[in-house]
């Protein structure tokens, strides 16, 4: 059973409580829209009707005794001419920690919503993917060494939902670092933490273990933000022990007021539900599509994406590139290289009317299946501020699919008209 309503209750606990000091953004959205092939198939597509709700909540707060961060992006497809039943897209992440005891004991409580693909060699469609909900809550304990160090004891207990698969989990987790600042905007850590995995039902997943030892520098510099990771990790499945190195490297440059550049990469081991707590099972650009395959394998994940970001008084851009590279540990036949590029640009036409142009390329490569796939979207976005906090928005995307099986390419064309009250400006990004 997905628990996303786990993540609507810690919402709105905490919405009840916000004080003036927090960040609230939210806003609500109705919409209909029309696709000419929703099914996406090669010829003779069947057109259908969707009807569309929607919420965007964005949370920040931080206090002595409670800290909050919460991105809530969800939208909810009722197909009305009964092509598929109806589903709820988008991702929702909520983060909060209760400081029982300020900066020496806090309870941690964090809730991740994504969905997964079932089926790697088949479109996109309602019935190729599935919700994943995971939750995970635990102490942590930090304690002062000197004037200068640090040392943090935790452990989590954790749980992962599967919506379709029963791939169910429960995972044990404990970890201690040991750190020291180095300056007022540095510090260097020593960080080990072992993780147990154990699948609902041994038919579906093999249960295991994994161990992690690595050394963590971060960097808080005036126009620069850096912080690296560095170790080895160990995962013991099925009485083999795989070894893989462990690099985190994450840096943000600020080239000017209004310009950042971004650049994230690394190589470690990962699974489905890891790529949903760090919130990266979503497909990029691509609406519907997610960026993780539903399995119990782990696999060795290497990564790099690159992204710039410059945002004007009345005109923006986001230009982003990024590769990544799946080595599963059993399921060879899923070992797969992928690579995403957007572009998106946005322009103040007058106080009220903003337009957006966006596209976005995918592409995947499975070398041991022999099976590849490309598409391409191209979108158009008008938002138009009828009056205070009234939006209505008409949004254009044209997708394209290639594919080396003649049965999966496709050609979609979507169109919805939607009407949102926000609090603030900006717009969802579930579509």
């Amino acid at each position: 059973m997905i628990r996303h309503a786990m993540l609507c209750g810690a919402i709105a606990a905490l919405m009840a409580g916000t004080s003036g000091a927090a960040e609230l953004r939210y806003g609500l959205e109705a919409g209909v829209g029309t696709s000419d092939n929703i099914a996406r198939v090669p010829a003779n597509g069947e057109s259908e009707t969707i009807l569309t709700a929607g919420v965007d909540l964005r949370l920040l707060r931080e206090g002595s005794l409670v800290n909050a961060d919460v991105n809530v992006d969800l939208t909810y497809f009722d197909y009305r001419d009964g092509t598929y039943d109806g589903e709820l897209l988008g991702t929702g992440e909520a983060n909060i920690g209760l400081a029982f005891v300020p900066e020496r004991f806090t309870w941690f409580i964090q809730e991740s919503f994504g969905q997964s693909q079932l089926d790697p060699f088949a479109v996109q469609t309602p019935e190729n993917r599935e919700n994943i909900n995971y939750f995970s809550t635990g102490p942590e304990l930090t304690l002062r060494l000197g004037s200068a160090g640090l040392l943090t004891v935790y452990g989590r207990y954790s749980t992962t939902d599967y919506e379709e698969t029963g791939l169910d989990d429960e995972r044990v987790t404990a970890g201690l670092s040991f750190g020291r600042e180095l300056s007022a905007r540095s510090s260097l850590s020593f960080n080990v933490m072992a993780e147990r995995v154990e699948f609902d039902d041994p038919l579906l997943g093999s249960d295991y273990d994994r161990q992690s030892a690595f050394l963590r520098y971060d960097k808080d510099g005036a126009r620069t933000r850096i912080g690296i990771e560095a170790g080895v990790t160990e995962v013991h499945d099925l009485g083999r022990t795989n070894t893989s190195p462990l690099f985190e490297l994450d840096i943000v440059r600020d080239l000017s007021p209004r310009s950042t550049l971004s650049l994230r990469g690394g190589v470690r081991s990962s699974d489905a539900a890891s790529q949903v707590r760090s919130g990266n099972a979503t497909g990029g650009g691509f609406a519907g599509v997610p960026g993780q395959i539903s399995t119990a394998d782990p696999f060795e994940t290497r990564h790099a994406t690159l992204a710039w970001r410059l945002t004007g008084p009345r005109t923006g851009f986001l230009l982003s590139g990024g590769y990544e590279e799946d080595v599963y540990e059993t399921l060879t036949a899923l070992d797969r290289t992928r690579e995403q590029y957007q572009a998106s640009v946005w322009r103040q036409i007058t106080p009220r009317l903003r337009a957006t142009v966006r596209a976005a390329q995918q592409s995947s490569d499975f070398d041991s299946a022999a099976f590849d796939d490309e598409e391409m979207q191209l979108g158009l976005e008008l938002s138009w501020n009828v009056s205070g906090r009234l939006y209505i928005e008409v949004t254009y995307d044209d997708i394209s699919h290639d594919s080396s099986s003649p049965l999966q390419e496709f050609d979609e064309t979507r169109a919805f008209l939607r009407f949102a009250w926000r609090n603030t400006g900006g717009g969802s990004g579930a579509r």
